[in-house]
């Protein structure tokens, strides 16, 4: 049976299979694992959403839009933090995460990116208003103060850029995924410019960074990680909830200058300094990763 080359990244292969392939490879998901996950991540979710809507309601945080938002961003970070041990999945953070008010732009995956930055710091993200209407994810999208953007709708997508500069300047961390969609994790597609708008307005830090997922089987990432293709959120969530071994490995690059550039050229020093760190390049081989959550099992995420 023919299959497409296999690329090779951080020490793990990550195949790109044709649908039939994918079908015959042996189960790797776990069902009981998958019904236990399941459940812890219903009620991490569920007791997250009832904490913002306490907070709101009580006016712990104010009547402001943007202190909101930044308690939302705060719970956001609890909550990425305690979905990732319940998952089982390891996390490991290399190179110093920015500062707050900072506009992060990563590689996209698939909605586990999303999990795996909450868990690192407090952050709002950009969310497509496709994910908005996911079952469960996308209410708590929407609850917690994630912008939301509609593609192809212009006056969301200036709305949109607009909020962003606005989190930005008031401190709160943005993390906005510039290629669009989300792909098989062999390559970095295109990063749009627009949203590099927002950073430049605020003078906000524009920070690169490179999310790889590892698995102990070649096509994990590919069919149970990857969010792509003709997956259906549902079938493709139960899966992912199944897997054993995966580890989320998160570096941020360097601070990108932006004064005096266009977003087009911020953008694409973005995607060069991305994937320059998928590739193994600009990093310190002796460099100890900073956090993962072997090593945080007793801890607290950071407030």
């Amino acid at each position: 049976m023919s299959k497409t080359p296999v690329e090779k990244r951080g020490g793990v292969n990550h195949g790109v299979c044709s649908s039939t392939a994918a079908d015959e490879r042996p189960r790797v998901s776990n069902r009981l694992l998958s019904f236990i996950r399941v459940l812890g991540f219903a009620l991490v979710t569920v007791i997250t959403g009832l904490a913002i809507s306490l907070s709101r309601r009580l006016g712990m945080w104010g009547g402001n839009r943007l202190t909101v938002a930044a308690g939302c961003a705060k719970w956001n970070h609890y909550w990425g933090w305690w979905c990732m041990k319940v998952f089982g999945d390891r996390v490991v953070v290399r190179g110093t995460p920015p500062p707050p008010g900072t506009l992060i732009v990563p590689n996209h995956t698939g909605y586990a990116d999303i999990m795996a930055v909450s868990s690192v710091m407090p952050c709002l993200f950009v969310a497509k208003s496709e994910a908005a209407d996911w079952p469960v994810l996308g209410l708590f999208i929407r609850l917690a103060a994630h912008v939301i953007v509609t593609r192809e709708n212009p006056r969301s997508l200036f709305q949109a850029i607009n909020d962003v500069e606005q989190h930005l300047k008031a401190g709160i961390t943005v993390c906005v995924f510039l290629e669009g969609t989300s792909s098989g994790g062999a390559s970095v597609l295109p990063f749009r410019p627009s949203m590099v708008e927002a950073a430049l307005r605020a003078g906000a830090q524009l920070t690169p960074a490179a999310i790889r997922w590892d698995a102990p089987l070649p096509a994990v990432v590919d069919e149970d990680i990857a969010y792509w293709k003709d997956h259906r959120f549902p079938v493709h969530f139960w899966k992912f909830l199944g897997l054993r071994g995966v580890t989320a490995t998160i570096e941020f690059g360097q601070k990108i200058p932006t004064a005096g550039l266009s977003r087009k050229t911020a953008a694409g020093h973005a995607q060069a300094a991305v994937e320059a760190m998928l590739r193994g390049e600009n990093t310190d081989k002796h460099r100890q990763a900073q956090t993962s959550t072997d090593e945080t099992d007793n801890m607290l995420p950071c407030v």
